[in-house]
């Protein structure tokens, strides 16, 4: 399988490469002016191309068959989630990014530890961007600034949006559920959500939802869920 490099614009005959995906092509894989390739757009669409022209940090690509985006054919998964220490939270994003999560939202609650900024953002992008070209996803997912609970619950009913809150307790269900309309999935930090944080979800419409063998940690909670939601959407399309 060819390599893929991700490519905003792909809808003409040429394509130019960044100089991060650049660099890859000449000093990672080291090919060279013919050899063939697979672009992605972000927005759902791919191609194939040839490489044309390589110069210093440049990259030029011509583009042979383009493949236009389809619309997802299920609803919107949108993850928010308290972000855990260190490289969780990047191997968190890798795996969210591979079973096609939508948007991730860094979520500040009141027990919340890490407070991600533009700098670790930005290094989050790229890392979608390799979990992409690995898992051979054509959407990008979407990382959101960082966003206060409250402020996730309002913006989540505008949009009437589905709200999950993943939750332990005797009366919460398990995530087998859902409708074909968007989804935020709110996952919380290691102390879990306040009293004060659930009776708010609860107010704003959200559905608890739990896992029945204990307590999951940050990042394998988040993935467990979104999945089981993400398969639950194609089940009910």
């Amino acid at each position: 399988m060819p390599a893929r490099f991700y490519c905003k614009n792909i809808g003409g005959r040429t394509a130019e490469l960044d100089e991060a995906e650049s660099h890859h092509v000449q000093h990672v894989l080291r090919l060279s002016v013919g050899d063939e390739v697979e672009l992605f757009d972000g927005s759902g669409a791919s191609a194939s191309a040839s490489v044309a022209n390589v110069s210093r940090n440049r990259v030029d690509l011509t583009v042979n068959n383009l493949r236009e985006s389809g619309a997802l054919s299920r609803a919107r998964l949108i993850v928010a989630a308290a972000p855990p220490r260190g490289d969780r939270l990047k191997s968190m994003v890798e795996k969210l990014t591979e079973i096609g999560v939508d948007d991730f939202i860094p979520l500040r609650t009141v027990r919340s530890v890490v407070d991600p900024r533009q700098s670790k953002l930005e290094k989050l992008r790229t890392t979608v961007i390799g979990a992409m070209k690995q898992s051979g996803r054509n959407h990008l997912m979407k990382i959101h600034e960082a966003t206060d609970f409250s402020v996730a619950l309002r913006t989540a009913a505008a949009e009437r949006q589905i709200i999950s809150l993943a939750h332990p307790g005797d009366i919460a269900r398990t995530a087998t559920e859902t409708e074909q309309r968007d989804t935020l999935l709110l996952i919380g930090p290691e102390g879990g959500f306040t009293r004060e944080e659930v009776l708010q979800a609860s107010d704003y419409g959200a559905t608890r939802i739990s896992w029945p063998e204990g307590i999951l940690r940050i990042e394998t909670a988040t993935v467990v869920f979104a999945g089981l939601l993400i398969s639950r959407m194609y089940q009910t399309r």
